[in-house]
């Protein structure tokens, strides 16, 4: 496999990684809902096609939670 990309990870993010790991939150702490919002905002900001996916991205965690 080639490979295509290099991480690229400081102090800072390392830190910032090791501190979720510590907190046990992995999947669903404080940390992923910060990210989730920070993510919708860049969405609803740049989106392209107006709502469509900013909508997606509203409504696919409400579906899949469900099943």
């Amino acid at each position: 496999m080639i490979n295509v990309f290099q991480p690229n990870l400081g102090k800072e993010e390392l830190l910032a990684v090791e501190k979720v790991f510590a907190s046990n939150w992995i999947g669903k702490g404080a940390k992923t809902k910060l990210f989730e919002e920070k993510f919708l905002e860049h969405l609803r900001e740049n989106s392209i096609n107006g709502g469509g996916i900013v909508l997606a991205s509203i409504l696919a965690p409400k579906v899949f939670s469900k099943s």
